[in-house]
């Protein structure tokens, strides 16, 4: 026996139960267990922003750190063939203009002068000035003692260093006990 809707006294049958719950079994199995989307809003939420955090950071190495790293290399090489008797070499690591206004004889004499027997660019980062087509960098100076008993005395410095062609030459070289400008 079915309830009447429109009867207020009437009271649901069991028929009535069985049927609403063998409908609300039947949408029951239909239905997908919703499982599946938090799982992936849970990892995307997480691991969503750390993923695009390690793109910008690659696309920020890979514009703003390169003219670092060549700067940085330049700078080396100049410091390594300076301190290691290789003067040709450095001097032609000289820019154009400092070539000009400095000898290599003139440079050989300063680097003597100066008692210079290593220098390297400090810090990565911060050590590092790029703009354009100039950059500075901070560099350390070793110098060997003057007289014998003395420790080696340390010293910091510049080194500007211009893009002339397609790398990085020095421009200038300053520090206590030398400058070439």
């Amino acid at each position: 026996m079915n309830r009447d809707p429109d009867d207020p006294g009437s009271s649901p049958s069991n028929e009535d139960f069985i049927a609403v719950l063998k409908r609300q079994e039947a949408e029951i199995g239909r239905r997908r267990p919703p499982l599946i989307r938090p799982r992936k809003a849970l990892f995307w939420g997480i691991f969503g922003p750390i993923v695009l955090l390690l793109f910008l950071f690659v696309v920020f190495l890979g514009v703003f750190a390169e003219d670092h790293f060549s700067v940085m290399e330049a700078a080396r090489e100049w410091c390594t063939a300076a301190t290691n008797g290789q003067n040709d070499v450095a001097y032609h690591k000289l820019s154009a203009r400092l070539r000009r206004d400095v000898s290599e004889d003139e440079m050989v004499r300063q680097l003597n002068a100066a008692r210079l027997s290593d220098c390297f660019p400090s810090s990565f980062w911060l050590g590092v000035n790029t703009g354009g087509s100039h950059a500075t960098v901070t560099a350390v100076y070793i110098y060997n003692p003057t007289t014998e008993g003395q420790e080696a005395q340390f010293g910091g410095g510049t080194i500007t260093l211009v893009r002339d062609g397609i790398g990085w030459d020095v421009d200038a070289v300053s520090s206590a006990r030398m400058s070439m400008a």
